[in-house]
């Protein structure tokens, strides 16, 4: 809730209302802590304003609502039977501390305080606050109430310091259960914890370059706290930074979306017999890497596989709708093959009668799709794109608004 700097009337949840959500239609995941805008937790007077801002951003069609706890626990490690100290912890007046209160409550309140009935996606994710470290007590408690959460993980690599060792896993394993981390750090750590210098947050595309060549190491994951709207310098980064992610080829997703993928990484199951590969258990994660691998694939053979796509020395196979994929490698394609090499949306239903391959796509922004097409082979698509190129057996459709489309591949016999 902090205040604008030369324009002390507003807040940083304004300035980031009208300078960054409403100008980026990327799908951004936005958190509220509960105690700082509650009728009843640390501001009351300033209450009213703060909800209505939080509302208006919420109501944005871009714009997934989450959880940064309700009172910030600072350190997870000092919860002892249920509770926690003050002075580890926000202070609102005559607040009895509970997980259920911090990670359960606090959701509920935004679904039914903060937002309208018929907004989607809901508040499901909570982001890990203090040092994002929650021990098993408060894990088990999201996995027993089907409740998502990200964050942790000390992911810095940049340019001066271009070192794997400073790339963090996706997750970390706690008793049963997994804290599944962020892509990249945030601001606070480009700034040296809010010191300066202010624009730093504009080096984490260094991050996001440096994990995503010569390896793919990690998503991009633009991560930051409200108060970056409250300075001149760190609103500029952050414009900054999300000029550079508009212009790249990605699929933008919510967090609530890529923390399952994470999850089926971690439980998959593989088989792999000569050429063949079987997957079970991807039920959210659609996309698997062939490392060093630039072949191609016997996608009649193969089950549930809707193409692929390469990029350097690596090969990403997207699978269809099912929870298990048979993938069988070819290294030179003995038959031409219609496929999609890549979209920037979700593929929500994937059928193959035949030679007839039937595509269904869904994406947070204006569809951009490619698809391999040899001679002999056809493409229909609605509806109709605004930009249709073809060359080299390749064609790419783009699209002024449509965010919902349908691709269909067919092959002549003996193609």
């Amino acid at each position: 809730m902090n205040r604008v700097e030369g324009n002390f009337g507003t807040f940083s949840g304004d300035s980031l209302l009208n300078h960054i959500f409403k100008k980026y239609p990327l799908p951004i995941s936005v958190s509220v802590i509960g105690a700082e805008i509650d009728p009843h937790g640390l501001y009351p007077k300033l209450s009213p304003k703060l909800i209505k801002i939080a509302k208006e951003i919420f109501a944005l069609p871009n714009i997934e609502p989450a959880s940064h706890t309700f009172t910030h626990t600072f350190f997870w490690g000092k919860i002892h039977n249920g509770t926690l100290a003050p002075k580890y912890r926000l202070k609102p007046k005559g607040y009895k501390y509970s997980l259920k209160r911090e990670l359960q409550t606090t959701l509920k309140n935004i679904n039914t305080k903060y937002i309208k009935p018929n907004k989607e996606p809901k508040a499901k994710t909570i982001f890990w606050s203090g040092d994002c470290a929650p021990r098993v007590n408060a894990l088990s408690f999201i996995y027993k109430h089907h409740i998502l959460a990200i964050n942790g993980g000390d992911t810095t690599i940049q340019n001066t310091s271009p070192w794997i060792t400073l790339v963090a896993p996706f997750g970390l394993k706690r008793g049963d259960y997994y804290q599944i981390y962020t892509g990249a750090q945030n601001e606070n750590v480009f700034t040296n914890d809010w010191l300066g210098p202010f624009w730093g947050f504009k080096r984490v595309v260094q991050t996001f370059k440096l994990t995503n060549s010569p390896r793919r190491l990690k998503p991009i994951d633009v991560y930051y706290h409200l108060y970056s709207g409250s300075k001149q310098a760190s609103l500029e980064a952050l414009k900054y930074v999300y000029n550079w992610v508009m212009k790249q080829d990605a699929m933008p997703i919510f967090t609530s979306e890529y923390i399952p993928k994470v999850m089926d990484m971690y439980d998959v199951s593989v088989a792999h017999e000569k050429n063949r590969w079987l997957f079970s258990g991807m039920r959210d994660l659609k996309t698997v890497r062939f490392e060093d691998y630039n072949g191609s694939f016997d996608l009649s053979a193969s089950k549930n596989v809707a193409g692929f796509s390469h990029f350097e020395k690596h090969t990403y196979v997207s699978l269809g709708t099912q929870d298990y994929a048979l993938i069988v490698t070819e290294p030179s394609s003995r038959h031409k093959q219609a496929y999609m090499i890549e979209a920037n949306g979700k593929l929500i239903d994937f059928q193959q009668k035949g030679r007839k391959k039937i595509y269904k796509f869904e994406g947070h922004m204006p569809l951009h799709i490619t698809a391999e097409v040899p001679r002999g082979c056809r493409a229909k698509i609605k509806p109709r794109p605004y930009r249709k190129r073809y060359k080299h057996g390749v064609i790419d459709f783009r699209f002024r608004k449509a965010k919902k489309v349908i691709m269909q591949l067919e092959c002549r016999r003996g193609v």
